[in-house]
This record gives C-alpha cells, sequence and structure tokens, in this order.
C-alpha cells in the first residue's frame, strides 16, 4: 500500500513538472529580428546643377511604419559617404519582416546647409525623380536592405518646391567687398572666373568687366584665397584676411592678370596653360630658329633625314608631309629639340633648347609631375587631348581637353627613312631624359585610349615640343 502511493506521489509530481514545462515553453516571447538598412543615393543626370554628391557630408531623415507609426528615426542625421561614383548613408536598424515608408529625406553640406532633397509626391520637383516621397520598402530578415534615392539640388529652388515646410539652413552672417579684373600695364577691365575658397568653404561666381562687382562671403574665416581665371592669362591667386576684404566695401580691390600668351623669337604666339604647379605651352612650337637666332636645318627629303644620327648634334627640323601650314607645329630631331645640350633628369630640367627665353624643354620628371596631376597614365591623356574630331581621328577616345593642354595628334617622323606617320593617330613629345645613348624618354598619346604613356624613341626621330615656364 505505501508503494502504491508512493508511485502515485512521483507520477503527481512528473505530471506537474510537464505542465509547467509545457506552459513555459508556450509563453515565451519572440523578438523580432533586427536588420540594417542603408540609404544609395543617386542625382539624375540631367539636372545636375553646382552642387555635387561629393559636397554631402550628413543626412536628415524621417522613416515611418507603414501605418505611420513613428520609429527611432525622425529627422534623424545620418552620416554620408562617397566612393568612388557610390554614394551612401551610414546605416539604421530597424525590425525585420515589417513595411516601412520614407518621408524625409534631406542632404546637407559641411556648413550645415541643405543642398539636396528627394521631393514628395505632387510637389513641383516631383517630376523630376522616378520615386518621390513617401517611399515604401520592406525590410527582410537575412541581409542588408538597400533603399534607392533620387535626390535633387535645391540650388535656386524653395521648400515648397520639394513638398517642404523648411530645409536646414546655416545662418552664418554675410559680406560683401568689390572686385574688378584687369591685364597688367592696361586699364582695360575684361571678364574672369573668380573661386574663393577658405579650407572646406568654397564659392565661385564670374566677374564682368566692370569696375564694381558684388562679391558676397560666409564671414568667419581667418583667410580667403582668390583664384581668378580667364582664358590666354596666367591664375592669380592670391590670399587675404577677412578685415582686408571688408576694407573694399566700396572701393574695388583690382586684380590684374598677367597675358597667357607668349611669343618666339619668329614671331609666332602660343597660348599657355597652367596645370598644378606648372605652366605649359597649349600648343605645339613652331619656331624655327633657336632663341639666340642660329637657324635649325629644315631638312624636307626623307633620304636626308634618314642620314641623321641618333646622337646630340644632327639637328634638324620639317612639318609633316612638309606642309608649312600645319597646324600641329613642327617636328623636330632630339638633338634640334636639345639645341645640343646634354639630357637632364632634374625637376625642372633646366635645359632651354629650342625654347623660348624664360622656357625650357621639360624633364622625364616634369612629364610625370603633369601627368599625376591629372590623375594618372590611365587617364590623363583624355584630359590633355583636344576634344572632338578636328584633328584627332574618331573614336578620340576620353578626349575632354579639361586641362586646357590641347595636345594634337602630330604624328613622327621615322628615322630609318624619314617617312612621316600617324598624323589623326597619335602624337609624341620629346623629353631631356635619356634612356640610353640612342634612345630619349617620351610621351605618347593615342586616338584610341585615354592614356599618357611613358614611351622611348631615337633621337632621330622627328617628334613635336612643348615647353614649359621657368
Amino acid at each position: 500500500m505505501k508503494k502504491n502511493i508512493f508511485s502515485l506521489i512521483i507520477i503527481s509530481l512528473m505530471t506537474s513538472l510537464l505542465w509547467i514545462a509545457c506552459n513555459t515553453t508556450n509563453n515565451t516571447v519572440s523578438l523580432p529580428e533586427i536588420q540594417d538598412v542603408e540609404f544609395i543615393v543617386t542625382v539624375p543626370s540631367e539636372i545636375t546643377k553646382n552642387n555635387t554628391l561629393y559636397d554631402v557630408v550628413k543626412a536628415i531623415v524621417t522613416v515611418r511604419t507603414g501605418d505611420t507609426t513613428a520609429t527611432n528615426y525622425t529627422l534623424s542625421e545620418l552620416s554620408f559617404y562617397s566612393m568612388g561614383s557610390n554614394h551612401f548613408t551610414q546605416k539604421i536598424s530597424l525590425p525585420a519582416d515589417i513595411s516601412y515608408k520614407l518621408t524625409n529625406f534631406l542632404l546637407l553640406d559641411v556648413d550645415g546647409n541643405t543642398i539636396f532633397a528627394c521631393p514628395l509626391e505632387g510637389s513641383p520637383q516631383a517630376d523630376n525623380v522616378n520615386d518621390p516621397l513617401p517611399i515604401i520598402f520592406d525590410v527582410p530578415a537575412g541581409s542588408t536592405k538597400q533603399v534607392n534615392i533620387e535626390v535633387v539640388s535645391t540650388d535656386g529652388l524653395s521648400p515648397d518646391d520639394f513638398g517642404e515646410t523648411q530645409f536646414f539652413v546655416n545662418e552664418t552672417e554675410l559680406f560683401t567687398f568689390l572686385v574688378s579684373v584687369s591685364e597688367i600695364n592696361s586699364d582695360d577691365l575684361i571678364e574672369a572666373n573668380l573661386l574663393i575658397t577658405s579650407g572646406i568653404y568654397t564659392i565661385t561666381t564670374n566677374i564682368q568687366s566692370i569696375a564694381n562687382n558684388i562679391v558676397s562671403i560666409k564671414d568667419g574665416y581667418e583667410n580667403y584665397t582668390l583664384l581668378i581665371n580667364k582664358l590666354g592669362y596666367y591664375v592669380y591667386e592670391n590670399t587675404f584676411t577677412a578685415d582686408e576684404l571688408k576694407a573694399h566695401e566700396n572701393t574695388p580691390l583690382v586684380a590684374e592678370l598677367e597675358s597667357g600668351y607668349i611669343t618666339d623669337i619668329d614671331g609666332n604666339v602660343y597660348q599657355t596653360v597652367t596645370i598644378g604647379e606648372q605652366v605649359w605651352m597649349a600648343e605645339n612650337l613652331k619656331v624655327t630658329h633657336n632663341a639666340d637666332g642660329t637657324e635649325i636645318p629644315l631638312v624636307t627629303n626623307d633620304i636626308e633625314w634618314g642620314e641623321l644620327g641618333d646622337n646630340n648634334t644632327d639637328k634638324a627640323y620639317c612639318y609633316y608631309d612638309n606642309n608649312v601650314n600645319s597646324d600641329y607645329g613642327a617636328l623636330y630631331t632630339w638633338a634640334a629639340a636639345m639645341n645640343g645640350a646634354s639630357g637632364s633628369i632634374a625637376n625642372p630640367s633646366g635645359v632651354q633648347g629650342v625654347c623660348l627665353e624664360g622656357w625650357h624643354l621639360p624633364s622625364d620628371d616634369e612629364w610625370n609631375e603633369l601627368i599625376n596631376e591629372l590623375g594618372g597614365t590611365s587617364i590623363a591623356g583624355g584630359k590633355l587631348k583636344e576634344s572632338g574630331t578636328t584633328h584627332w581621328n574618331s573614336p578620340n577616345i576620353g578626349a575632354t581637353n579639361e586641362s586646357g593642354f590641347t595636345a594634337l595628334p602630330g604624328g613622327n617622323r621615322l628615322s630609318n627613312n624619314g617617312s612621316f606617320v600617324d598624323i589623326g593617330y597619335n602624337g609624341r613629345w620629346w623629353s631631356t631624359s635619356e634612356r640610353d645613348n640612342n634612345y630619349i624618354w617620351l610621351r605618347y598619346m593615342s586616338y584610341s585610349d585615354s592614356e599618357a604613356v611613358r614611351n622611348f624613341g631615337n633621337k632621330s626621330y622627328g617628334l613635336s615640343v612643348r615647353c614649359v615656364k621657368d
């Protein structure tokens, strides 16, 4: 009997424990999975303005659930990143398997001003994007959710244009000063482009050919650097304190530009261009005399050219196909380009050669400096080449001439038989730097790519020449 009672007690206890276990399992709360979300940002190419996404430092976003319940993100600041051509926000975290809607999306610059925004559906700017606000998106479990956002520049537009009540604006005080631009030793006023920078703060404006151009800039910076550009002139650069600029509130600051045109001993006039810290001729040389007046031998006969030696003494020049009216300048042997000087690898080269007074033939390292300034070998050629197909053969890949260098495909004259080859297809330019006793480092650009290639050629080749300012 006692044994049976004990057995009943054990069975009852086990049943109770099983019931408790089952109840505990049934009452466990399952928390939703939290998932990362990031916003991928683009600007429709047909409506780009002065600002770019590279000027953005943060985003302001509001995210609600599908039933408009607030989330943790209401006018929240997110960091903004640009990597190459990709632009995206800092990731946010939201519970997965829920539908959401993005109701605010503003992009701010370093000064806290709204420079891009995604317009609200029904607003005047809504037709400029594929998906205006609110943008509805789901957050699936298991992977980062990417939401694509198109934004429009706010430049010249109001919050109403985007369906917004206000933009974020930094109310920094402005001050104005007057400026005019003239050529050195001339009273004639000229138009130009003005860029003002103070570290992260930059503005650009056009200067008209009037005495009192009014410029408004933000106060509060210690120094302001003014850079003034005008085609055909050297870049004007000067740094002023805020007080120095404010002193020109009623009387203009006069910036004098030095002419960027130079004239050789034969009377040929060349345009120049500033690229980085260097000033280059923006045209191929076509002079027939050295700066001291000595004549450079003109060799038109193919056989005579082919007999020239790969040395420092056989000076000669010619025009492609002996066309003295060539747009491409003259072609010179290395001895003629150097005017008999010894090779140089220095930067600057120190070799005047066939160049004008105050100018010199570039060394291999000076060519490297130019190409590095423009982004490296693979893309510099495109930035150096004249655009279009007036002189370059089609397709003239990558040519923008954004540097202003205006490289032309002057071809070359072969050293072995004096034949002219490759006009329209490529251009080659001498340096002062020897590869060995017979070969010289040169720069080569082609119609078929955007590269600026380091190559070498015989000293008796006929190649183009560009000079650099001392």
